[in-house]
Parts: structure tokens; C-alpha cells; sequence
């Protein structure tokens, strides 16, 4: 029943926000931030794979899951194959989060609350839940939906001519965030060597931020301009005052209180979010790998201003695509 679908819904969600986060504490704290970082970017990129390609039978796929994440219990413990089994992982929880969305007419209230206790469990990850993952995953995907065929948009950046800059300002802001978030676990844990536990819950300051205000702010380009503000301030933040606790944890907020506006580019749509949702997940895709793709290179290059940096750039140039809209699209369809 309805019960039964949205109970699976959190679930899922809740195993997806604890393993992305989880999975990256446990790779800092057992190889480093640059392995950890290349961890999420295999994870990335298999959400891309999954929002990219033609998805074809569950059953296959949960064939397919079976053998890519058997080598977890074989192997856990090598790097490689904890980025091959978190890539895998990735496409699976992504399909079935998918699977039970789809049949929901409202989430977002289970999305916040798996979100929230994910995060706080994250940092009690441990590597061997990876096999027990797969077990979860196989069997809730053919239970779900046997013989279901997805049809997904291919890798491009979509044609639409009349949104290509609203699929812009999505591209960046997701390349905006992934580009620094994951530096807020690494100086929780490193920096101020704080305990395990807090670290969870910390996490979530920035997003709990994210998601106070969209059920009751419209949703304007001024609101979305502004928040972008607020964000790139966050970083700025974090980048030259970042050495106090205090300071750190309020620019890690004001990220999650600007960039929340995020949900304000698909009111650009102008109510057309069946026919554009698979392509705006796409890009946000693409923005994700870009976003931790450059927060890699400035970790192994010693230079975290390059993180920080490109992160401001692109809320920079996301603001500058929102105020160069025609005026009829500065009043989005959800005011």
C-alpha cells in the first residue's frame, strides 16, 4: 500500500544520505582526504551513470549489483574496490529511491527527516555494511519492480533551448556545492578533532538551513540572487576564518541557508517538471562530478583556495545567469 511505499521511500533515503557520508568518514579516517574525496567521485559519477543511460530490466541490474558488490565481502578493506562497490552502490540506491518516488504524491517531509538521522548516524559507517547493502538493495529492486523499463535522457546537456540557462544555474549551483562540502567532515575531524559522534550532527547545521523556508518563501529570482550571495559569503567564510570553530560552523550554515534556494530554478519551468525532471537530474549530476572532480584536484595539489575559489566562482556566475533572465521569468511559476 501507500503506507508501505513511503516507508520504503525513507528507508532508501536514509541508506543513501548514510553510506555517501558514512563512506566518506571512514575513508578519511582510514587512507585521507584525497582518497575519500575520490571516493564520492566514483559515486558521482555513478549517479550520473544511472541518470545518464538506458536502464533496462531491474532483474539485470540486480544480476549485475550481485556480482560487482560480492567482490565487497571478498575484498573489503581495498581501496579500488571500495570505489568500484561505492559506485555500484550508487546506481542501485539511486534506482530504487526512484522506484518509490515515483508512486509518492508528497516526500519532501521523509526526505528531511531520513536526511537528519542519516547524517547523525554517518560517522558509525563501517566498511562491511557495504555487503549488507547489496543484500538490501538486490532484494528490495526485483521485489519492487521486475520487469520495469526507465527510459533516461542520454549524456548531454539537454537541448531545450528556452531553459538552457535555467539547466545552467542547476549545473552550477550543485558544481558550487560539491565543490567544498566535503571539506566541513575533514576539518570537524581534523582541525578541531572533534568526537565522532558530533561530527553527524554538525553536518547537518548547513543543511538544516537548506530546508527551512521553501515550503513558505516564493519563489523570485531576487530571493534565488540573494541566497547565492549568502552562500558564496559561507565559503568565503569558511576559506580565510575557518581556524575558529564558531566561524566555521556559521559560514558551513550560511552555505545551507542560501544555496537552499535551489528549488527555485525549476519554478522556471513554469509547471512543466514532468517533462523536464529526468534531464534537470542529469545536469545535476554533471554538476556534482564537476564539483568534487575540482575539490580533488585542489586537495592533491595542497591548495584548498582552489576549492574554495572555484566554489565562489560558480555562485558567481549562477548569480550572474539568474539576473540575465527575461523579466517575464523573474516571477517563477510557484508565487
Amino acid at each position: 500500500g501507500y503506507k508501505m511505499k513511503r516507508s520504503g521511500y525513507t528507508i532508501s533515503t536514509f541508506v543513501f544520505n548514510f553510506f555517501e557520508l558514512g563512506v566518506f568518514i571512514n575513508v578519511l579516517l582510514h587512507w585521507g582526504l584525497a582518497e575519500a574525496i575520490l571516493v564520492g567521485l566514483y559515486c558521482k559519477i555513478g549517479k550520473v551513470l544511472h541518470e545518464s543511460l538506458h536502464i533496462g530490466n531491474s532483474r539485470q541490474w540486480a544480476l549485475f549489483l550481485i556480482a560487482v558488490m560480492g567482490l565487497a565481502v571478498l575484498f573489503v578493506g581495498q581501496f579500488v574496490v571500495i570505489c568500484i562497490v561505492s559506485m555500484a552502490i550508487e546506481i542501485a540506491l539511486m534506482k530504487l529511491r526512484m522506484l518509490y518516488k515515483k508512486r509518492l504524491t508528497s516526500w519532501k517531509s521523509q526526505k528531511v527527516f531520513a536526511r537528519m538521522i542519516a547524517f547523525f548516524l554517518a560517522p558509525f559507517f563501517e566498511f562491511w555494511l557495504l555487503a549488507l547493502f547489496a543484500v538490501f538493495l538486490v532484494a528490495d529492486i526485483v521485489r519492487c519492480e521486475g520487469n520495469e523499463k526507465e527510459e533516461f535522457p542520454g549524456i548531454f546537456l539537454p537541448q531545450d533551448k528556452k531553459f538552457t540557462k535555467q539547466y545552467w544555474m542547476m549545473f552550477l549551483h550543485h558544481a558550487h556545492y560539491f565543490s567544498y562540502c566535503y571539506i566541513i567532515p575533514f576539518l570537524l575531524i581534523r582541525q578541531f578533532n572533534m568526537a565522532l559522534p558530533l561530527v553527524g550532527i554538525l553536518f547537518f547545521a548547513g543543511w538544516s538551513a537548506y530546508n527551512i523556508y521553501e515550503s513558505f518563501v516564493p519563489s523570485r529570482a531576487s530571493y534565488f540572487l540573494a541566497g547565492h550571495i549568502i552562500a558564496a559569503l559561507g565559503v568565503a567564510i569558511i576559506w580565510f576564518l575557518g581556524n575558529n570553530l564558531f566561524l566555521c560552523l556559521l559560514g558551513w550554515f550560511f552555505t545551507g541557508l542560501g544555496g537552499g534556494t535551489v528549488y527555485m530554478i525549476k519554478g522556471l519551468m513554469y509547471g512543466s517538471k514532468s517533462i523536464h525532471t529526468s534531464s534537470s537530474k542529469a545536469v545535476e549530476s554533471y554538476g556534482h562530478v564537476l564539483g568534487l572532480a575540482v575539490s580533488f584536484v585542489g586537495v592533491v595539489f595542497h591548495n584548498t583556495g582552489i576549492l574554495y575559489a572555484s566554489s565562489i566562482f560558480f555562485a558567481i556566475i549562477t548569480i550572474v545567469l539568474s539576473a540575465s533572465l527575461p523579466k517575464e521569468d523573474k516571477i517563477y511559476a510557484s508565487d
